[in-house]
């Protein structure tokens, strides 16, 4: 995965397996809404950096 969105925004890699997980929790017909989400709020809006897990 690249770190430089993650280290830029202080996301540690236990923050980013928590969420793994807990997308992975989500029904599918949310997942996607989720995985955006997180994208947004963590990964300055940088899809291919939630892409590159």
């Amino acid at each position: 995965m690249k770190t430089a969105t993650l280290e830029r925004n202080g996301i540690s890699k236990e923050v980013v397996a928590l969420i793994s997980r807990l997308v992975d929790l989500i029904p599918s017909s949310g997942r996607r809404c989720a995985m955006g989400d997180v994208a947004l709020s963590l990964l300055d809006g940088k899809h291919r950096v939630a892409e590159a897990k």
